[in-house]
């Protein structure tokens, strides 16, 4: 990826797909879902280049870089702590795109904290659509239609993203990377997850925070959980998650402006 700046101050982000044997895939794959679906929650996709030996995406450089580099990279020696509202505004954001995404067939596949970035005022945008894949033709434009595979569509991909997001949700909420909480994860089911994951999100130590927002961080916490059940099956579904969420804001807008 490149940051790249026009004569007229406009900053944008250049993306460059390396040539292997699926690039052309990639960057089809992502020109057409990100290129045609606009979503407030989608990166904007502004331009892109198809030469022989290139494939290159542009898009709206996002000031605030990604999730992943926010929660865990340090900068003078010293972690951000992200406030707890804003928390809960980037957990909806990220629900409200893929619950948007699903409902028009597509699975994105790749959901990360690394893929989730961030603009100004830290709405989240998210990115990364080269594996994503069109499930069914709810998508209403007439030059992108497919047929149904039976086999992926009963495989729980969109599940797949369900439980990707609650992994993001679970380092979003305790900042502390997915590969650190798993081993202990396992040896808990149900509401004994919830709750040791609760006690063990060390941003919440001081009993300010706790008081303020308890209910609803544990609340985010079980919603997490559910959402990386290992029987697909009993995973919510991302419209399911969202609606949920949104009750904490108040907001339950899905448009796609």
């Amino acid at each position: 990826m490149y940051k790249a700046i026009l004569q007229n101050g406009w900053f944008l982000a250049i993306k460059k797909l390396h040539n292997s044997y699926d690039f052309d895939q990639e960057f089809m794959s992502e020109l057409m879902t990100v290129g045609r679906m606009r979503h407030c929650n989608f990166i904007p996709l502004i331009g892109f280049c198809y030469e022989i030996n290139s494939r290159l995406l542009v898009y709206k450089y996002m000031s605030n870089g990604n999730l992943h580099d926010l929660l865990f990279s340090a900068q003078n020696g010293k972690v951000k702590c992200i406030e707890w509202p804003m928390k809960v505004k980037i957990a909806v954001g990220i629900a409200r795109g893929l619950a948007w995404l699903h409902q028009v067939g597509v699975v994105h596949s790749s959901i990360c904290s690394r893929c989730i970035l961030l603009d100004h005022s830290c709405e989240p945008k998210i990115s990364n659509f080269g594996s994503a894949k069109l499930l069914k033709s709810n998508f209403t434009s007439s030059s992108w239609r497919t047929v149904v595979d039976n086999e992926v569509w009963e495989s729980g991909s969109f599940k797949k993203d369900v439980y990707e997001f609650g992994v993001v949700l679970l380092e979003l909420i305790a900042e502390k990377e997915f590969s650190q909480m798993n081993g202990c994860l396992k040896s808990f089911e149900g509401l004994d997850m919830v709750k040791w994951t609760f006690q063990n999100s060390k941003p919440y130590d001081s009993d300010e925070i706790r008081q303020a927002y308890e209910d609803e961080i544990f609340e985010l916490v079980r919603i997490a959980v559910d959402c990386i059940q290992s029987d697909p099956a009993r995973r919510p579904s991302m419209l399911e998650v969202y609606k949920t969420l949104s009750k904490i804001t108040g907001r339950s807008e899905l448009a796609n402006d």
